[in-house]
């Protein structure tokens, strides 16, 4: 048999099997996106674009846990410098969440690429306790760094992969009507708490598919540490999950 259709054979069940795995996890994503609702924050299924030269452009989008649409558009500006923006829309008119950042970043001779960067969030939220008893609405901020660092284009199904960890201050305002303070009588305008907490997120990325359009799927974890009002516990989900395609220009 001749070798390039050996090859070709081998590269057939090696797509195959990446779809399987993928489908697979897809099935878990979606039974995940729906368990983990009801937030006031969510680890932000920001994407890890691994950008390597100037010009470099990456689109994303896809569903998120909390059933939310996020999206991002990274771009390379320089040889040396990047920039991204970020959204989020929730499953409630009232949550959405919008950040910028800009950053460098560097491919390195093993063929990692690391990027490093800065930016500003801002977002708003509600948040009602199942028996509708407690209400909390508000916006928050968030100044944050983040590191990135992943390899793209390997020989195994196109894989790229990245890891990334967010670091960064987090402000709250939150109005609560009953859910703090449990003895808020309607229609009294309740009381509103302005909060800083720290926060950690690390997220996790893979994608396969061609060289241009790219199945995604995004694992990330969050803490807060409050600073104040540590007796009020902030309800923010721990754990997320996304899905979606990213386009490489």
């Amino acid at each position: 048999m001749p070798t390039g259709k050996v090859h070709h054979n081998e590269y057939r069940k090696i797509i195959t099997m990446c779809q399987r795995i993928f489908r697979s996890l897809n099935f878990i994503s979606v039974a995940l996106l729906t368990v983990i609702s009801g937030c006031v924050y969510y680890p932000q299924a920001t994407d890890i674009p691994l950008i390597s030269e100037k010009k470099d452009l990456r689109v994303d989008a896809g569903v998120s846990s909390g059933v939310s649409a996020h999206g991002t558009v990274s771009y390379g500006l320089t040889d040396k410098v990047a920039v991204q923006v970020f959204g989020r829309y929730g499953n409630d008119v009232d949550e959405f969440y919008l950040q910028g950042s800009a950053g460098i970043f560097k491919k390195h001779l093993n063929e990692y690429i690391t990027e490093f960067y800065g930016g500003y969030g801002y977002g708003e939220t509600s948040y009602s306790k199942h028996d509708d008893q407690g209400y909390l609405s508000g916006n928050y901020k968030l100044y944050f760094l983040q590191w990135n660092i992943g390899q793209k284009e390997r020989r195994f199904a196109n894989l790229d992969y990245g890891l990334s960890m967010k670091a960064g201050l987090l402000t709250t305002s939150m109005l609560d009507r009953g859910y703090w303070v449990t003895d808020y009588m309607y229609p009294e305008p309740g009381t509103l708490y302005h909060d800083k907490s720290l926060l950690l997120e690390p997220n996790a990325m893979i994608r396969i598919g061609g060289e241009k359009l790219k199945f995604t799927m995004k694992f990330g974890t969050c803490l807060l540490y409050k600073f104040t009002h540590t007796d009020y516990h902030l309800p923010y989900s721990k754990w997320s999950v996304g899905i979606g395609v990213n386009y490489h220009f």
